[in-house]
């Protein structure tokens, strides 16, 4: 399983050091500060074009041949893309422009959320750019759907949200971390699932 992770960093060693030049340069030049929407539309070009390799060529073919269990392939993937993307915010939000502990696994958490959302989609669609299509309306929805539950008129969500809000005031690393492990690991499952059932020939 980590030769599938090492395989999957020299292939995307480009990309990878593209975004940190990036995140390099928007903080050392005088240049205006970016909308999260231009780190959302990263964050999509770069699970959308880990996955895309593999259809390059039908990479995944010689993937599946390795004497390698299906579910350890899409555990180096769900490892791949949460340590790259953990990597950038790290540059991003320790080096570049430090913040709270805190406030670092709060982002932390929403990018483990937005991970464990995205990556059963490219599992589950054949296409690459079916799979991109429904990625950025997920996003779109799920950034909706998030606005609502906070901002509703309707008391429905208030019990859900005051034992988060209390948990996290009681235990915020523990609890932030519990977070962001159970939701990546539901997302394996799902993804193991379907990547299991799917005739890759």
């Amino acid at each position: 399983m980590w030769q599938l992770i090492k395989l999957d960093y020299l292939e995307h060693r480009a990309l990878i050091g593209m975004l940190l030049l990036f995140s390099f340069l928007i903080n050392i030049l005088p240049l205006p500060i970016l909308p999260l929407s231009t780190y959302i539309l990263f964050f999509v070009m770069f699970i959308a074009y880990t996955f895309y390799y593999d259809h390059k060529d039908h990479v995944i073919w010689y993937i599946v041949s390795l004497p390698v269990k299906k579910n350890h392939i899409v555990l180096a993937r769900y490892l791949f893309i949460l340590t790259g993307c953990t990597l950038f915010i790290i540059v991003e939000r320790l080096i570049f422009r430090p913040v709270s502990l805190i406030t670092f696994l709060f982002i932390f958490t929403g990018m483990c959320i937005a991970i464990a959302a995205s990556i059963p989609i490219y599992y589950l669609l054949q296409s690459i750019w079916n799979s991109v299509v429904a990625h950025a309306i997920l996003i779109v929805f799920g950034a909706l759907a998030f606005a609502f539950i906070f901002i509703s008129p309707y008391e429905i969500f208030d019990p859900f949200l005051f034992f988060i809000f209390d948990m996290i005031d009681l235990q915020p690393v523990i609890t932030l971390l519990l977070i962001s492990a159970s939701v990546l690991y539901g997302s394996y499952l799902l993804s193991s699932f379907i990547f299991l059932k799917k005739d890759i020939t």
